[in-house]
């Protein structure tokens, strides 16, 4: 039992919730007891940390909840951002502005506002809100931690860490981690050569999805598409079948600086597949090219997939690394221990 930190209150995004559910049991395993709400429902407030994650939905309601209750009462707030940032490149001014506007924004759906009492700008809300969320993932986390809401910012990302304190909030890093939920040795014969798994997206990650997969089939290498449009998604244990069927699953960033090597990694390692990536933004050093994963640039994607499926031992010697990894140093129950090691430092402060 970590000091101070025996009840924790978890937020569900939805009513099936893997993700928190995972998240759930390690905190139990370690000791805690776990009383989950939904996101927009009221907040427990007799416990002794909040626990958000992601966020999926909207996020500073729970915030203004927790921070405006009266100490001593007052839970810790702890956020795990496990989603992206603004473009790194832009000039900070400009994405703290937009974060600004872009949280600003989202607060009338309150009503904090006459405006949003008056509900002059539905019409625009309804076209805002699923816009724009790195934005607004930002602007909250500096309105929130401003105003003394937010305890501990988390980020899964060493890099998007760095850039929050940019901004002036003391974000610090927890990396991501492998739930054994998502991992298990079937023992099938690994009959798909090449997996690609969830939404297309954008334009750019639809071409070089299409153009990679073209030069496969040319080769006469059997490739599955699981986008929720030729084929389904896949979740829980069928997604867990479909890595043990596969070699190679490929990750395809929709921007140089997206983060969606991390989630998909580890998926993906604990079921022995090799990932295959295009270059992206170095999010943690933990994750190594060329050791836990294999690295080629957008036109040698096809060419490198080709090459690891022809050399097998090679393959299965970055996959087994991977492995390791994720089922040693980088699991969930030891960045949630992490987690509650801030969270037990800062309640003893």
């Amino acid at each position: 039992m970590h000091s101070g930190i025996e009840r924790v209150a978890l937020v569900k995004w939805q009513d099936s919730d893997g993700i928190a559910d995972a998240i759930q049991r390690e905190l139990e395993a370690l000791g805690c007891r776990v009383v989950p709400f939904r996101f927009d429902q009221a907040v427990p407030l007799d416990v002794d940390m909040v626990l958000t994650f992601a966020p999926y939905n909207r996020w500073l309601p729970i915030a203004r909840q927790v921070g405006t209750c009266p100490r001593p009462r007052r839970p810790l707030l702890v956020h795990w951002h496990t989603e992206g940032m603004p473009n790194p490149a832009l000039p900070l001014v400009l994405s703290r502005f937009m974060g600004s506007v872009r949280s600003w924004l989202d607060r009338l759906n309150d009503g904090e506002s006459a405006l949003g009492r008056a509900g002059l700008l539905r019409w625009l809300l309804s076209r805002v809100n699923p816009r724009w969320g790195r934005y607004r993932y930002l602007g909250e986390y500096c309105y929130a931690y401003e105003r003394g809401w937010l305890d501990i910012l988390a980020d899964f990302s060493e890099t998007q860490a760095a850039f929050l304190r940019l901004y002036g909030v003391p974000a610090v890093y927890v990396p991501w981690g492998t739930s054994p939920e998502w991992w298990a040795d079937l023992g099938l014969e690994r009959d798909i050569d090449v997996l690609w798994m969830g939404q297309q997206r954008n334009r750019r990650r639809r071409t070089v999805l299409a153009s990679v997969c073209h030069a496969l089939c040319k080769q006469g290498r059997k490739v599955h598409i699981a986008d929720g449009v030729e084929n389904p998604l896949v979740f829980g244990i069928e997604r867990t079948t479909i890595l043990n069927r596969t070699r190679i699953t490929l990750n395809i960033p929709t921007t140089w600086y997206h983060d969606c090597f991390i989630t998909r990694f580890h998926m993906v390692a604990g079921n022995r597949c090799l990932v295959v990536s295009e270059p992206f933004l170095m999010h943690s050093a933990e994750y190594r090219p060329g050791v836990h994963y294999v690295e080629a640039e957008t036109a040698a994607l096809a060419e490198t997939v080709l090459y690891y499926l022809e050399h097998a031992e090679e393959r299965a010697a970055i996959a087994e690394n991977a492995f390791q990894l994720v089922t040693t140093r980088l699991t969930l129950r030891n960045s949630v221990e992490k987690l509650l090691q801030i969270a037990a430092e800062r309640n003893n402060y």
